[in-house]
């Protein structure tokens, strides 16, 4: 078994989130071989020192240096990887549950899985605060807001990773188009082509969440953090549309975001104003993101001048350190 870790400027969460995986992994069967590879893409903090220090001593670690992205890291992770059967990647502000990579590891028996993930669970109190509750709604109640049949990112097993960089169906774009959305780097995300892909090859019950795997992470904490976090998965939908016209419609078939009337009804007054709240604002700020994309590759249309774009924008609120435990 190969775990892939992709770290940039992690320097704050990656400590927390490879003793975590450590901790996972004497959960596994003791005949299980595991290799542990650290991918630094781009870092110009101390995460690549915090990774070497972290490895010194373990012969599983590997720490390796990669070109700037996180699609880039998880591909010299597949590189790399001595395992044939199926890689796991886990994202480097996070943390895993302690049975997390032994739960997803069940699931990939089943050699008709193609991918697994781990359910995100947000550290904190458990009585966040209104405003946080609000920015948060659909992690804090995953029993309401149902998400679609799609690949979640943070801690997931997949047999074969294969991120291209286009496809042959690929549309011509402006070159100003392709360098403002930097569509020659290909996806930079991996959950969001992966997810198309593995339905539009394999089928929707090819991908299978873990059930009793979990992975914890940070609430976003202001309206800037979810406006980002919708803005960038805004731009990426449209890059992949536009590097993958052959997989454009399964989104609109599987990814959506439904309401559990059931679960909605138990909620208490409070947690249902939120609810209400949540859903406009988590809708207009996509549109809002969509909306400075079209207006931006108008402007480029009209001959202005515009440089790259920042398609992927940190989330701060996500970044802080996670208490000791």
């Amino acid at each position: 078994m190969t775990v892939g870790v992709a770290a940039r400027n992690e320097e704050a969460t990656i400590e927390h989130s490879l003793r975590s995986i450590d901790d996972a992994l004497t959960e596994l069967p003791g005949d299980v071989t595991v290799e542990v590879i650290v991918a630094v893409n781009g870092s110009t903090d101390q995460t690549r020192q915090i990774a070497d220090d972290h490895a010194t001593g373990r012969t599983h670690y590997r720490v390796i240096e990669t070109d700037a992205g996180l699609v880039e890291a998880q591909r010299a992770i597949a590189r790399a990887a001595d395992t044939a059967d199926y890689l796991i990647f886990v994202d480097a502000d996070c943390l895993l549950d302690r049975h997390c990579l032994r739960v997803l590891a069940e699931v990939m028996e089943d050699r008709t899985v193609q991918a697994t993930w781990a359910t995100r669970a947000l550290v904190g109190p458990t009585r966040p605060g209104f405003w946080r509750g609000l920015l948060n709604f659909g992690d804090y109640h995953p029993d309401v807001i149902l998400r679609g049949h799609y690949l979640v990112g943070q801690a997931f097993a997949i047999r074969r990773y294969d991120v291209p960089y286009g496809s042959p169906h690929r549309e011509p774009q402006p070159a100003k188009v392709v360098t403002h959305l930097q569509l020659d780097r290909g996806p930079l995300t991996d959950d969001s082509y992966l997810s198309r892909s593995l339905i539009a090859g394999f089928g929707r019950e090819a991908i299978r969440p873990a059930a009793g795997a979990i992975v914890y992470s940070h609430p976003m904490r202001s309206l800037r953090d979810l406006y980002r976090a919708q803005r960038r998965k805004a731009y990426e939908v449209e890059r992949l549309n536009m590097l993958f016209p052959e997989l454009r419609t399964i989104r609109g078939k599987h990814f959506g975001r439904r309401i559990d009337a059931a679960a909605y009804a138990r909620l208490s007054r409070i947690a249902r104003l939120q609810c209400r709240l949540y859903l406009p604002l988590y809708a207009n700020l996509w549109r809002l993101a969509q909306w400075q994309l079209a207006a931006s590759l108008r402007l480029l249309r009209w001959g202005v001048p515009l440089r790259p774009c920042d398609i992927w924008p940190v989330v701060e609120g996500t970044k802080k350190p996670f208490p000791a435990t």
